[in-house]
Parts: structure tokens; C-alpha cells; sequence
């Protein structure tokens, strides 16, 4: 991870902010590394189900790493712009019975643990159809109300990460909030060609 501290004047900014920029291949490293440690477990996933859309990158990393070919994913989010949550997880309605036929060993899997409130309520929902699951992200931030069984790296609360995937959405959303800081890394970090 490469970062910077900046300071902002964004909504939702109330101190300094550090942003670090995750690349494609510092997301293909902490995907190997997390692969290696759920195989060293002996307990290899029947299946993943991603969290869309940051999910989907990991999900497809994994599914090579750790050979597996069953893959769903869930649209749902707490937030409805970057940097601004909802009251409650939207979720897109999903068959439970679909993801259950799947296997006994499912990977639930995000790109980040930021408040955590996502993945708790699909975790949640999962449990209480009976689908045992465990959970992987690539970054999992302490402040998290859940911590993943893995994960890639640790992030405090203040630290703003944009992934090599989602460059052109953080862009116009720091440009179009005003937020200088982050339009600024943006720049500096992600270069228009």
C-alpha cells in the first residue's frame, strides 16, 4: 500500500484522512497470502459468495488460488455514494436455497471491512438459513463491528483506501463533493493518461 496524509474538507471529513491506493498487485499479493492461509486450515471453501461489486475482484482472485468454480454474488451496500452511508444494508434480494445448494463450506467475501455493517447482516443471513460461513477481505479496519476470519491488511478508522478498480468512481466523487484532499491523491496517486 502507498499512501499520503492530507487533510480534507469534505462532509465527511472531520480530521486528517490517510489515503492509501491498494493496486491490482498488491491485491493479487494479500489474495495469494489469505489463500495460502484458509488452505493451511484444511477447511478449502466449497464456494464464495462476493459482496458486489467490491467483492468481485478478490472473489475472482480467490476462486484461482484456492480452485474453486462455485461462485455467487449479492449486490448490497451500506453506503450510497463514497463516504456516505444509508440508515441500513440495501440488499438486492438473493436465494438463500441457491447458495445453500452450493456445498457445506461457504467464503463470504468483500473487499474491505470499513464499518462492517454489510458484511455482519449477510453474515447474519447466511447463519440463519443454516449456511455455515466464514469471511475474507482485503483489508479489514479495526473499527469494523466484525472482524474477518481473514484478511489481508489492518487499517485504522481514518484511512481512506481506493483500489486500483474503483479509480475513475472515487475520482468524479472527490472532484464533485469538493473534497481537495482527495481529489488531490487522486492525481498524484492515479494519474489521468
Amino acid at each position: 500500500m502507498t499512501g499520503d496524509v492530507l487533510g480534507g474538507q469534505g462532509p465527511f471529513e472531520s480530521s486528517k484522512i490517510i489515503y492509501l491506493k491498494v493496486s491490482f498487485a498488491e491485491m493479487k499479493k494479500l489474495s495469494k497470502e489469505i489463500s495460502e492461509r484458509i488452505l493451511s486450515t484444511g477447511k478449502k471453501p466449497d464456494a464464495l459468495v462476493y459482496i458486489e461489486r467490491g467483492g468481485m475482484v478478490m472473489a475472482r482472485l480467490l476462486c484461482d488460488y484456492l480452485d474453486v468454480k462455485n461462485v455467487y454474488g449479492i449486490q448490497a451496500s451500506y453506503y450510497t455514494d463514497i463516504g456516505r452511508s444509508s440508515d441500513a444494508v440495501k440488499a438486492r434480494e438473493f436465494r438463500l436455497d441457491e447458495i445453500k445448494s452450493l456445498g457445506r463450506n461457504i467464503l463470504l467475501v468483500d473487499d474491505i471491512a470499513d464499518t462492517g455493517k454489510t458484511l455482519k447482516f449477510l453474515y447474519g443471513k447466511l447463519a440463519s438459513a443454516g449456511i455455515r460461513a466464514q469471511t475474507a477481505t482485503l483489508v479489514y479496519k479495526r473499527d469494523s463491528i466484525i472482524k474477518p476470519d481473514f484478511y489481508g491488511r489492518e487499517a485504522d478508522s481514518n484511512v481512506w483506501i481506493v483500489f486500483d478498480y474503483e479509480e475513475e468512481e472515487s475520482r468524479r466523487s472527490f472532484f464533485k463533493s469538493g473534497n481537495k484532499a482527495g481529489a488531490e491523491f487522486m492525481s498524484k496517486n492515479f494519474p489521468e493518461g
